[in-house]
Formats: structure tokens, C-alpha cells, sequence
């Protein structure tokens, strides 16, 4: 499998865990934005949403690896995250 196709499975995952995030799922969709990482470790739309649920569910560990990650690699995708 070539970077492209990475990249792709990588949105599907994302766009699950989005859908699981609008149901109210947080498990779920955090497990679904894990899978986005891992396939495209660059994904900062699923690495802030991965980042906020696990804020909200008190996860402050997890939280920080994300942000850390994020103020990396897109540090203008925190300016929503205070």
C-alpha cells in the first residue's frame, strides 16, 4: 500500500470516528480516531478530535501526547483549544 492509500483509510477511519462523535460515542470514536492516526500520523483533524474527548473525559494524559503532537506538526489547529 502506497502513502496515498494511507492517507485515504486514514480520512475513512477519521470520518467514522466523527460519526461517532456526533452520537455521542466518545469510546468509540475515540478508537476510530486512533486508527486515523495510526494510518496517517499527521492527521490533525482526527489528533484534536482525539484531543478533546480525551480532555473531556478527564484523560489529561492522552490529551497532552495529542497536543504536543499538534503543536508540532499544525500548531494553528490549538487556537479552538483552550
Amino acid at each position: 500500500i502506497n502513502e496515498v492509500a494511507y492517507k485515504l483509510i486514514s480520512i475513512l477511519f477519521m470520518n467514522s470516528g466523527l460519526c461517532y462523535k456526533n452520537l455521542n460515542e466518545t469510546d468509540k470514536a475515540i478508537e476510530y480516531f486512533s486508527k486515523s492516526v495510526f494510518f496517517n500520523n499527521e492527521n490533525s483533524k482526527a489528533l484534536y478530535n482525539r484531543l478533546e474527548l480525551n480532555y473531556s473525559k478527564g484523560e489529561y494524559l492522552e490529551a497532552q501526547e495529542d497536543y504536543q503532537k499538534l503543536k508540532v506538526i499544525n500548531p494553528g489547529a490549538l487556537k479552538e483549544f483552550k
